[in-house]
């Protein structure tokens, strides 16, 4: 079978066409790619500066509540006889409400961690606050979920406090280190992000704002509670 020129001539005009059509298409088709590149670039950097927006937000929030705590904490004694309930007014709400932790706890790592949640289940219980209770050093802990408000109902009204092996002192932490450490120029102060190891196996990383706190104010005084203002 034999092709005329003329339809010959006619394919070859319908080929190139097509030919030049797509090549003119290229610069079309990567300005798209282009602006699809820039597109994704930009949500990212605009996720990237909320989240910073976010936690600096967060780390002013908590110094701030860290002074006001701090200044709580002087006059009168809001751990006095070891017991945490003027410690669970003044905090377990803020606490609460923005997931972060406090611990209050004397020289020989007696004292008290507030968190919103169970830091080793992750399990939370809303109008409550997980409570350790640092009464047995080195040896155990105690814990259990509490109301904020008094009179501090337990939520396990049968077994308020769960008590655990635990040789965990606070203060040979590296944040309680930090927190001690003799030349600090401020009270409170940032220490930065540090390993916390509640278990044998549950280690926590905190972001901390803290320092020591002379009870009623006297610096002379041999006692000095040491606060800490976390974001676990």
């Amino acid at each position: 079978m034999r092709i005329s020129i003329k339809t010959f001539v006619a394919l070859l005009l319908v080929v190139v066409s097509l030919i030049a059509l797509v090549l003119s298409s290229v610069p079309t088709i990567d300005q798209v790619h282009h602006n699809a590149m820039n597109f994704v670039l930009q949500a990212a950097e605009g996720s990237a500066d909320q989240a910073q927006y976010v936690l600096a937000a967060q780390l002013l929030k908590l110094r701030k509540f860290g002074d006001v705590l701090y200044k709580a904490a002087h006059s009168p004694d809001i751990i006095n006889g070891l017991q945490p309930w003027h410690l669970v007014s003044w905090a377990g709400a803020t606490v609460s409400a923005n997931d972060f932790g406090v611990t209050l706890f004397r020289q020989d790592d007696r004292g008290f961690v507030l968190t919103a949640y169970n830091t080793i289940y992750g399990i939370r219980r809303p109008g409550y606050i997980f409570l350790s209770n640092l009464t047995n050093p080195g040896v155990s802990i105690s814990t259990g979920f509490f109301s904020l408000n008094f009179p501090n109902i337990p939520g396990n009204l049968t077994s308020p406090w769960i008590v655990s092996n635990s040789s965990v002192r606070f203060s040979l932490q590296p944040v309680g280190l930090a927190v001690t450490q003799p030349n600090r120029t401020l009270s409170m102060q940032w220490v930065g992000l540090t390993a916390l190891q509640t278990t044998p196996t549950t280690v926590l990383s905190l972001l901390t704002y803290g320092g020591p706190i002379h009870v009623d104010g006297n610096a002379s005084k041999a006692r000095v509670d040491l606060l800490c203002c976390l974001i676990l």
